[in-house]
């Protein structure tokens, strides 16, 4: 298959026997039909890469690559030289799309002029749909100020340029945040980016997924990713270092919680927020959205910043959000750990439709 198509999909693969064919299945069924498959079978040990042989000859439109175990970077950047499209869409080997999925994207990305395009997913688990939808922010601006906070774009929903792909993942985090970084680069290059607010995949749940069994090699490198965004956004701007240290800091819940502490800290982060807001009344909204997670437990320590911010919702004509505030009030008065089940569980409450934060 050597001819030019519009979009290649993308599948990474490894392990996956119990879940490949129903992922490349729901492929297949799209309503958009210029496409290719690449799987890139990444040194499976288990029945995947001979699935993929039995699907392909009633496929003409997957191509198979096999290789030795070299990760999950190497197996992307190896998919990105491959592809014929002037698109790649992404695709987990355990996830499965909805059947209007490039349509829809694609659709989105010419109507809207964007280069790189996320969008929502409908969590599932044992075959069986949640309650739980995760969506992200539609516009360029919100995303880029979201980054800021944590990976606001769905790696498996990504449909993007094949151009600005070949940039291409970096391995600095040993097989994690791969995605975060590399949404990072490209927003500080100006590449626009947008997430379509609707469900396009079906996202599995299970205990063997990477976010799961690495959960602190996972926030390490996403604690790094921000750093990293926030001061280069500094650089631009000339915002100051120590704001910077100040913000970075609160965010991995590094601040110490003394009384006199919390304006400091909530003043860095507003000049933060507003240096980097191209209008700081019509971004209140995004900006109150992702400090929840942060305001919640620095105020279990502090009810400084419960204080704050009232203040900051009060001068941008912000609605305190109600579920914030009571989750703020019940950690602030009961005695429960950062990490306990309730704190997580007020934590995700309280931000709707959040998984990075």
């Amino acid at each position: 298959m050597n001819d030019r198509v519009t979009v290649s999909v993308l599948v990474p693969v490894y392990n996956a026997e119990e879940y490949i064919e129903e992922s490349i299945e729901s492929i297949r069924c799209q309503t958009f039909g210029d496409l290719e498959i690449i799987a890139i079978d990444d040194g499976s040990e288990d029945r995947s890469y001979e699935i993929l042989k039995r699907i392909k000859s009633t496929e003409r439109r997957l191509r198979i690559v096999r290789q030795s175990h070299r990760g999950l970077v190497n197996a992307l950047n190896l998919g990105i030289d491959l592809a014929l499209g002037d698109w790649i869409a992404r695709l987990d080997a355990d996830d499965i799309m909805y059947s209007d999925r490039i349509e829809s994207q694609l659709e989105y990305c010419r109507r809207e002029g964007v280069q790189l395009c996320g969008g929502a997913a409908d969590l599932f688990s044992k075959n069986r749909l949640t309650r739980r939808r995760l969506m992200y922010p539609e516009s360029d601006r919100s995303i880029k100020i979201g980054l800021m906070f944590g990976c606001v774009l769905l790696h498996p929903t990504i449909f993007c340029r094949s151009d600005i792909m070949k940039v291409g993942y970096c391995d600095m985090f040993h097989g994690v945040c791969e995605d975060y970084d590399l949404w990072v680069r490209l927003a500080l290059r100006g590449v626009k980016m947008g997430n379509i607010q609707k469900p396009v995949i079906k996202h599995r749940l299970h205990e063997n997924q990477l976010s799961t069994c690495r959960r602190e090699a996972v926030k390490a490198g996403r604690d790094s990713v921000r750093r990293y965004y926030i001061s280069q956004l500094g650089k631009k701007r000339n915002i100051n270092a120590r704001d910077i240290a100040i913000f970075s800091d609160w965010l991995e819940g590094r601040s110490n919680g003394e009384p006199t502490n919390s304006k400091e800290v909530w003043d860095s982060v507003k000049r933060i927020l507003c240096d980097v807001s191209y209008n700081e009344h019509n971004d209140a909204r995004v900006v109150i959205n992702y400090c929840k997670g942060a305001l919640i437990f620095s105020s279990m320590n502090n009810i400084g910043y419960l204080i704050e911010y009232l203040k900051y919702c009060t001068k941008q004509q912000v609605l305190p959000s109600v579920l914030l505030l009571l989750a703020m009030f019940i950690l602030r008065v009961l005695p429960f750990k950062k990490d306990s089940m309730l704190c997580r569980w007020l934590v995700r409450i309280a931000r709707p439709g959040s998984a990075n934060g």
